[in-house]
Parts: C-alpha cells; structure tokens; sequence
C-alpha cells in the first residue's frame, strides 16, 4: 500500500541480462516517486512481470507499461 504522507518514494533496481556464454548483466537504479493525487490502493494484474528486450532497441524505446 502507498501512502505519500508516510513515504514519498522507493527506489528500485532493475537487473537485465542475455543469454550469451558467458551471459553478460548490467543493472540500473530507477527512483519512483509518490504523487498525493489520491489515497486509493493500486491494483496490478500480476505480481511479476517479465520482459524480453531486443537487443537492438534504440534508446528510449518503451518495453513495459503498467495501468
């Protein structure tokens, strides 16, 4: 459950690798912010979600939207 009044934010880190020999990793840390429009709890389809990329994908690509 979010609630801006007692965290404003997370911080997440996003671990992506390949499936070479050897398999090569890299990760990034994404900050997420909390907004106070409203108090309501989100929902999510799923728990997890997974996405494969192409490893040609030009930068700024979108690979995954949540609602």
């Amino acid at each position: 459950m979010f609630d801006r009044e007692l965290r404003a934010g997370y911080q997440l880190t996003v671990t992506c690798w390949d499936l070479g020999e050897p398999s090569l990793s890299s990760h990034v840390l994404i900050a997420v912010r909390i907004t106070d429009d409203n108090d309501a709890t989100p929902t999510f389809d799923r728990k997890r979600y997974d996405v494969t990329v192409a490893e040609n994908n030009h930068v700024g690509a979108a690979i995954l939207q949540v609602r």
